[in-house]
């Protein structure tokens, strides 16, 4: 491994952070000792107490301010669990703050897995900063030379080389997990090297999500899968998705996202154990599958537990709306070359979006190749379409197509 800079030194805001924490306690404090007092002195004073207590309560009000996010961006460096400020991260109710505060959240502290072999990477540093980021690239193919000298994320950038090149880029995803099991951020996302190419929106879609996300698929790619057969001498591969989620293996399709590309929450992670993470690396590497990654493509979504048909049950409520995310050319041209092959018609745009909300755990799903939803967060509102609709207006605002390379592809081809 080697890391090609430091990362982002946060010190100052640390401390900053942790004198806001201070001041608050403080002066909450002091609040609930005025209503005891305040009886006791001469009416004459009582108007000065009641000034000081309108300016404690203004302080409470600029610390919450400040700690929520709006002039002070918290990222990764908030008081961990031990009091100390090394390596800490939001806790559940930092995260909270911000979800209220703000109907999209941003990400804090996520990781950026992205699985190298042959590709160009230079579109990373279309994430401009490190702000709130760190790209851990595995190169898989010993071919360090093709990862470009980056400029804009280049202080975040941490590099492995000598993977062993078992599977496709699952492998990859899973020993990151793996090897960082006990220490994950809030949010991690799991990229193909050419994940530019795959979905155009990718920099938007990795670092704009709804609050409570668990699962959120990262490649617009979304219609149904089915069970593919596993080698003759082994029934690893069935088996493995037969303990993992019984119910979707139990059915002949199931709606899923394609091209493995998630982002996943910690806590959604945290719901396999380690021991089931090298299960699936190992099985990769055995050769005992019919497909090198053994099809688990289409097995993330069931596997993190985000697919429609786990959305059942009398106390589900669906609805659908007009809100889908905006398409341009690009996203009918990544997938040309397999269609015309096929002389099958491009993908058509979708506009419909399915919400599915089972107690305290929602499904939006749009089945679409090129501007599919598939996505699982915590909660119970029955009415997420506004902020659905701040997130697709976001994309199109902040969409940049120049420079990209797409290969040979055309969507004019000769008959």
């Amino acid at each position: 491994m080697r890391t090609r800079c430091a990362h982002n030194d946060r010190s100052k805001r640390d401390i900053i952070l942790a004198i806001i924490l201070v001041l608050r306690g403080l002066c909450r404090q002091c609040l609930c000792l005025i209503p005891k007092f305040i009886l006791t002195v001469p009416p004459k004073r009582r108007l000065l107490f009641l000034l000081v207590s309108t300016v404690i309560n203004f302080a409470i009000f600029a610390a919450n301010h400040l700690h929520s996010g709006k002039g002070l961006t918290i990222h990764s460096s908030n008081l961990s669990r031990d009091g100390s400020l090394e390596n800490a991260v939001p806790s559940t109710e930092e995260l909270t703050v911000l979800a209220t505060e703000h109907p999209i959240v941003e990400a804090n502290l996520i990781q950026l897995v992205v699985a190298h072999c042959h590709d160009n990477l230079s579109w990373l540093d279309r994430f401009d900063s490190c702000n709130g980021i760190e790209i851990h690239i595995y190169s898989k193919c010993n071919d360090d030379e093709r990862i470009p000298t980056f400029v804009k994320v280049a202080d975040c950038v941490t590099i492995y080389s000598g993977i062993e090149n078992c599977g496709r880029e699952e492998y990859a995803f899973f020993k990151h997990v793996v090897d960082n099991y006990d220490k994950l951020p809030p949010m991690v996302a799991f990229l193909q090297g050419s994940s530019i190419t795959e979905n155009p929106h990718i920099v938007h879609d990795v670092m704009s999500y709804l609050p409570g996300t668990r699962f959120k698929d990262l490649s617009r790619h979304i219609r149904s899968a089915w069970h593919f057969q596993a080698n003759a001498n082994s029934t690893d591969q069935n088996g493995i998705q037969e303990r993992t989620s019984p119910i979707v293996y139990e059915q002949k399709t199931w709606v899923t996202s394609w091209r493995s590309m998630f982002l996943a929450s910690r806590t959604e992670l945290h719901t396999l154990s380690k021991a089931l993470y090298i299960e699936h690396n190992e099985l990769f590497c055995s050769n005992k599958c019919t497909a090198s990654n053994c099809n688990i493509e289409v097995w993330f979504a069931p596997l993190f537990k985000c697919t429609p048909v786990l959305f059942k049950g009398t106390d589900c409520e669906t609805r659908t709306f007009i809100a889908a995310p905006a398409g341009v050319d690009e996203d009918l041209v990544k997938d040309a070359n397999f269609h015309f092959k096929a002389k099958r018609a491009l993908p058509k745009m979708k506009s419909v979006t399915t919400q599915i909300t089972c107690g305290n755990r929602t499904l939006f799903y749009m089945e679409s190749k090129a501007n599919g939803v598939l996505m699982c967060v915590d909660g119970s509102k029955l009415d997420w379409e506004e902020e659905l609709r701040i997130m697709y207006k976001e994309d199109v605002q902040s969409l940049n197509l120049s420079g990209l390379e797409w290969g040979a592809i055309t969507l004019n081809p000769a008959d």
